[in-house]
């Protein structure tokens, strides 16, 4: 693609973002991409070849569409970064890394425990396994994050329907 957007030869750089898709189920590449800047642009359905115990056969998947603006350089050239799109040094950690969640977070973020991951993660900033793994947190009645989520409302519910839905 980057000889195609002009960033290779001296072209005239007519590309302005790049597209892509991946499988909605390949949460490990959509957090990748999460992290190198491409945020979620649509969805599609299709088939695809997949590997399975009986060897390959096609399937009908979910496919995320990923989209990410390219940096441009005076001239409108693409910068060269940009051209190693894959290259995992160029992609920045997500900015509240190592961050204590707030209780607006944990409200925010068990409002939306149903939705993909990836798609969370982005919003806040955050990486997919954090993400997760404040959610298993949240559930768990014994943690702090729980109590200050379920508890703190003046709520005092407990034990399974404190799983599925905080105290208002």
């Amino acid at each position: 693609w980057a000889a195609a957007c002009g960033s290779v030869g001296g072209g005239g750089g007519a590309c302005e973002e790049v597209w892509l898709e991946v499988s909605a189920a390949n949460s490990n590449a959509l957090s990748f991409y999460s992290s190198c800047g491409f945020r979620q642009a649509g969805s599609t359905r299709g088939s695809e070849v997949q590997r399975g115990e009986g060897g390959f056969s096609m399937v009908d998947v979910e496919r995320r569409v990923l989209c990410k603006p390219l940096a441009r350089l005076r001239g409108g050239h693409v910068r060269a970064a940009h051209a190693r799109a894959a290259a995992p040094a160029m992609c920045a950690p997500p900015a509240r890394v190592h961050q204590a969640y707030t209780a607006e977070e944990d409200a925010w973020l068990w409002e939306r425990r149903h939705e993909p991951a990836a798609e969370v993660a982005a919003a806040l900033g955050r990486g997919e396994k954090s993400v997760v793994a404040r959610l298993a947190r949240l559930r768990l009645p014994s943690t702090s994050g729980h109590a200050r989520l379920f508890h703190a409302r003046g709520g005092q519910r407990e034990g399974a329907g404190a799983e599925e839905e905080p105290s208002k």
